[in-house]
């Protein structure tokens, strides 16, 4: 045994020595070691989801390098990765990036399981996936005015939001508070992200203050310290935490909300109120259950995570006894028990979207699907001028499995770069006749008083 600790020993020290590397020299890590981590976890141990953290990793420092041919055997790899676990959507991205010599991101990591348990509705938007379709590109043309106000809050982040943000994760809990109806949330970003500026979310704030103040009251003088308190750092679960007090009506009565912000790495930042904040960092730290918790919203995500360009995820039921205003307006007393739900799409030259519902039992989404169907039905019997909005209509399909409903819709993307044209469509129906004059109203004639029974 001694034998082979020295000769262990003496190896490596001669390595050490030949390669110009002390002993207590720190080992940096190359693109290429990286793409060679990736490599043995895929091929050697079969852990696809390690293989594709590698390849992320490995990814990030080609790009420093600029090492394109390098970028396309990563991509490669990371397509074999996706492909297996059936991650068709990140699939299709990682080749549409091969093909176009640039740079993609697969995500490795599901944040949407540290969201805190409490948690009524959840969304997910792949950025990087809907920047790719001819309609996204169509929708987001940027005037003068629009690129000065991204150009300031590009200078106050650090980042262009637009382009270098590649997904967003989103988590609310809704009270029945009309004046401030989030009673937690936390946001998610993903991407490009090493120029974020945490001290810069600060400037911001004071900013966006100043002009909500001064819309108010132009003449007003503004302190600081009145619109929002001292900001703080502190480490939650090894997370350096950035968090103020800011301005927050609830219940009528003026108070404040802890809203905080940190940047884990390179990658990925998070905001949110500081119970949220807690809640997610104590359950990415192994400390607390997360979604886990919730064991509804828990199965929806990975449902649709990887294989949509936008997916959101609620619990109507627990929303509707919040929101009375929300249950009100819908008119929702005397449907179906709504368990949950679950909104998924795409995004290409249209969109297509399809939303499930779960319900309580097999009956009421029976009794579910046959109210959409009669809606659907009366919406495909009105005739309109605008034969994108038939088109739209006839794409309706209901179908029922079990205690599942499932509605599909295409949405013509003309109708999204064209939003005039579809209100006027909307609105043209036929004619309606004239309402009749308003009758002059009669002389006012006092009524005769009343004497007091005795």
């Amino acid at each position: 045994m001694k034998t082979v600790v020295l000769t262990l020993f003496l190896t490596l020290t001669v390595y050490t020595q030949a390669s110009g590397l002390q002993p207590n020299q720190p080992f940096e890590v190359s693109a290429g070691l990286l793409y060679q981590q990736g490599l043995y976890y895929q091929y050697t141990l079969g852990r696809l989801d390690a293989a594709l953290e590698a390849y992320n990793q490995a990814l990030a420092l080609s790009d420093r390098e600029s090492n394109q041919s390098l970028n396309d055997l990563i991509h490669l790899r990371q397509g074999e990765c996706l492909q297996l676990l059936g991650r068709s959507k990140e699939h299709q991205v990682v080749l549409a990036a091969l093909r176009e010599g640039k740079s993609s991101t697969v995500y490795s990591q599901d944040f949407t399981k540290y969201f805190p348990p409490e948690t009524d509705l959840m969304l997910q938007l792949d950025l990087e996936s809907l920047r790719t379709s001819p309609l996204f590109k169509k929708i987001v043309v940027m005037g003068e005015h629009d690129k000065k106000e991204l150009d300031q809050i590009t200078s106050v982040l650090g980042f262009d939001p637009l382009t270098m943000l590649s997904r967003l994760s989103a988590a609310v809990s809704l009270s029945d508070d009309r004046q401030m109806p989030l009673e937690y949330w936390l946001v998610v970003g993903e991407g490009n992200l090493e120029g974020f500026k945490p001290n810069g979310i600060i400037d911001g704030l004071r900013q966006s203050m100043q002009v909500a103040v001064k819309s108010k009251n132009p003449k007003s003088k503004i302190d600081q310290k009145k619109i929002f308190g001292d900001v703080s750092k502190t480490r939650l679960h090894g997370v350096e935490v950035w968090s103020v007090a800011i301005p927050a009506e609830k219940k009528k009565k003026t108070g404040s909300m802890m809203i905080g912000w940190a940047k884990l790495d390179d990658r990925t930042v998070v905001t949110g109120d500081m119970v949220s904040m807690r809640h997610f960092l104590a359950a990415k730290a192994g400390k607390s259950p997360g979604l886990m918790a919730n064991q509804k919203l828990s199965k929806l995500g990975p449902l649709a995570a990887g294989k949509s360009s936008f997916w959101l995820a609620a619990l109507p039921t627990e929303i509707m006894l919040k929101v009375d205003d929300i249950k009100e307006s819908l008119g929702t007393a005397n449907l179906p028990a709504l368990d949950m739900v679950l909104l998924s799409g795409d995004m290409d030259k249209d969109v297509r979207a399809t939303a499930v519902v779960w319900t309580a039992d097999n009956e009421s989404a029976k009794n579910l699907s046959d109210i959409a169907r009669g809606l659907i039905a009366l919406a495909q019997m009105v005739r309109t001028e605008e034969p994108l909005v038939d088109r739209l209509l006839r794409s309706l399909t209901v179908d029922t499995e079990e205690r599942k409903v499932v509605v599909s819709v295409v949405l013509p993307g003309e109708l999204l770069t064209k939003p005039d044209e579809l209100e006027k469509a909307l609105l043209k129906k036929s004619p309606r006749k004239p309402h009749p004059p308003n009758p002059q109203p009669a002389a006012h004639k006092p009524k005769p008083p009343v004497e007091p029974k005795l």
